[in-house]
């Protein structure tokens, strides 16, 4: 098959996924076509991802399935060597755990072929299992305080859910850019400038993607390093912005005053998780300093500004306030 007829590549890294990898695999394979290329990727597993995915394959050798191993490495190196090997027009990425809804190709494939848009985003509902039994939650629409009516993409960028899943991108602006190896919050590294780069964008509301609920997420386990990754991805920001001279650009300084406030949110949450409470290193509060002379405050709480702006302040009031919560040892 020539690379030109491939509409979509679907770029599935794998790691430790023998119990879910069939299911999210049949629910790709049940409804696309030969237009569909699917790349997975095993990161290295030591279960039986391996043996099952190959028995599949077996099983399944006329659909256009790529099968690519590497040395553990994280998914991140997953994904980037699926966009090496990626020749469909659009491409997007599905976890192994997770799985696509049945309405997912009969909704996109129409969109895709008339190649008019750059990004297409959608929703995505939640996949709970308990003792055996199987339940699907659709996520919850955060509320936004701040819109721009001038500014399309504010709401995007104010919400900062960059889960990349949820997005199907141009082949020429998703391999723009790679996944930081070695980053754990590595959507909010990438997702974010593939919207930069598009010229043209399409909200679904449909829900078409079923993320399976996970109790040992990153967010449920946060090490000390994931407050590195984040302070990095504002460094990031800033840097493409300024590389791509668009620091003066009044709608883009708004987008990244919505991406650095959350960022810093992000950053108090895991330092009050990791130590009860804002437990800034003298690099962090420097890095938050900066971060917002690279603000357009008048889109940022005021409440915000003076933490962002004073956080030594804020760190010893509330070290001061953590011990005072703190049972008095007998």
């Amino acid at each position: 098959m020539k690379n030109d007829t491939f509409l979509l590549s679907i770029i599935i890294p794998c790691y430790n996924s023998e119990y879910y990898i069939i299911p999210c695999l049949d629910s790709i394979v049940s409804q696309v076509d030969s237009q569909v290329q699917i790349i997975i990727v095993n990161d290295g597993s030591t279960d039986n991802s391996d043996t099952v995915i190959k028995n599949y394959l077996t099983e399944y050798k006329d659909h256009n399935i790529s099968y690519k191993n590497q040395c553990n490495n994280g998914v991140s190196a997953a994904r980037n060597i699926g966009l090496d090997y990626a020749e469909g027009k659009y491409i997007t990425f599905v976890d192994s755990d997770d799985m696509l809804d049945n309405s997912y190709w009969s909704t996109i494939k129409p969109i895709i072929e008339s190649e008019e848009y750059d990004l297409i985003d959608f929703k995505f509902s939640r996949i709970f299992e308990r003792d055996g039994k199987i339940s699907i939650r659709k996520e919850r629409v955060k509320k936004i305080e701040n819109t721009s009516i001038n500014n399309p993409l504010a709401n995007t960028f104010e919400l900062s859910e960059w889960h990349v899943w949820t997005r199907i991108i141009k082949k020429e602006i998703a391999i723009a850019d790679k996944f930081e190896i070695g980053k754990r919050y590595e959507d909010m590294l990438y997702t974010p400038y593939t919207y930069l780069r598009a010229k043209k964008i399409l909200h679904l509301n449909n829900t078409l993607y079923l993320y399976r609920d996970n109790p040992d997420s990153i967010t449920s386990n946060i090490r000390e390093s994931d407050i590195h990754d984040i302070t990095f991805s504002i460094k990031k920001m800033i840097h493409y912005i300024q590389q791509t001279n668009q620091s003066d650009d009044k709608h883009i300084k708004e987008l990244i005053t919505y991406m650095i406030v959350n960022c810093f949110q992000e950053v108090k949450r895991m330092h009050k998780k990791l130590y009860g409470y804002y437990n800034y290193s003298n690099e962090t509060s420097r890095g938050i300093k900066i971060s917002l002379l690279h603000c357009d405050t008048k889109h940022i709480n005021y409440k915000t500004y003076l933490q962002m702006k004073y956080n030594s302040a804020d760190k010893f009031i509330s070290k001061i306030r953590y011990q005072l919560k703190r049972p008095k040892q007998q």
